[in-house]
Formats: structure tokens, sequence, C-alpha cells
């Protein structure tokens, strides 16, 4: 009876002791475990087409792992750290990590930037002037998914402002594209074999 009680008490307090091993860490180890994320979710994209079914397994069940019990929780704990104080690194880090997760299914990246963009409009504007414009792309399209769930919590007069602050960017970032598409490759950037 001791022992189902303990596995009772241990599966239902795991997830709060999960979010409770990021609840402690400062920016620098935020942004660590994000870029760890980073770099597990990336080995695993390349693992899908490498034809080692063992190394895709677990790498896959790694990921999924670290995704949900350690950055996930940390994605959280940016946002509660950006709400009180802008980071310009971590904010990069946390986009970096939405971009590396862009096929994902879960709307925790997504929500987490759309509540950065509700309270940091300018910051993450700027950011996304310095990423590629297919970056910004993803970055935008995170934003917009994860917007309808953080806009309804927010007061009509700063909704208001911030539904034109993200068609703004929308119209911005179309610009970018276009530019991007239209602007001629110099031939001397081809190496000779391809000229």
């Amino acid at each position: 009876m001791r022992w189902s009680l303990t596995f009772v008490a241990i599966f239902f307090l795991y997830p709060a002791l999960a979010d409770a091993g990021c609840e402690r860490k400062n920016p620098a180890q935020v942004i660590q475990v994000l870029r760890r994320g980073i770099d597990l979710n990336e080995r695993f994209k390349r693992s899908v087409n490498s034809g080692d079914g063992t190394t895709y397994k677990t790498l896959r069940r790694q990921n999924e792992q670290y995704s949900e019990k350690t950055a996930l929780p940390c994605v959280r704990r940016a946002v509660d750290m950006l709400d009180r104080e802008f980071d310009e690194g971590l904010l990069r880090a946390l986009m970096a990590y939405a971009v590396s997760r862009q096929n994902s299914a879960d709307e925790a990246v997504p929500e987490a930037l759309a509540s950065v963009f509700a309270k940091h409009p300018d910051a993450v504007a700027s950011s996304l002037m310095v990423v590629s414009p297919g970056r910004a792309k993803v970055l935008l399209r995170t934003i917009e998914s994860g917007w309808p769930g953080v806009r309804r919590e927010l007061d009509s007069t700063l909704r208001q402002d911030r539904d034109e602050r993200l068609k703004a960017l929308r119209v911005e970032q179309s610009k970018r594209m276009t530019v991007e598409q239209a602007t001629p490759v110099d031939a001397t950037t081809y190496p000779r074999s391809m000229r």
C-alpha cells in the first residue's frame, strides 16, 4: 500500500517537480537549456532520413522527453523572466528554440512567443529584423499561431494596439521577403564552375 501511494504521489507531482527544476534557473542557465534543446532537436531531424532506425528512435525518445520535461518548463520560465525584465539574449534563445521546433504540434512555444510579443512588441519587431527573412517568416507564423490564446487575455486597448502592430509586422516581413526574392545575385558569389 505504501509503495502505491508513493508511486501515485510521485506520478502526480512529477510535472511540478520538472517545472521546479527550471524555476530557480537564471537567464544564462535557461539559455543553455534551450540551446541544448535546439541541438538535440536538430540531431533528431538529421536522423529522420539517415537510414539508421535505432539512432532515429533513440533521438526521437530523447528529444520528446527533453522537450516535455526540461525545455518547456524553461520556456515558461523564460516568459516569466521576460515579463519582469527584458533580456535580449533570452529572447533570441527563445526565438531560436521556436525556429527549431517549428513543426511541433505543441502550442506552448507559439503562446510563449506571442506572450513576449504582447509585453515587448518593439523588441520582438527589432529581433525579427536581424534574422534572415526566412527565419523571420517562421517566427512571425509562430507568434500568429499563439496569438489567439494570448490575445483574449489582454484588455481591449492593448489588444487593439498589438493587433495593429502584428499587422504592421506582417506587412514589413512581406516587404522583406519580396526584396529578398527580387535582389539579383552577383555572379562573383558563385564558384567558377557554376558561372
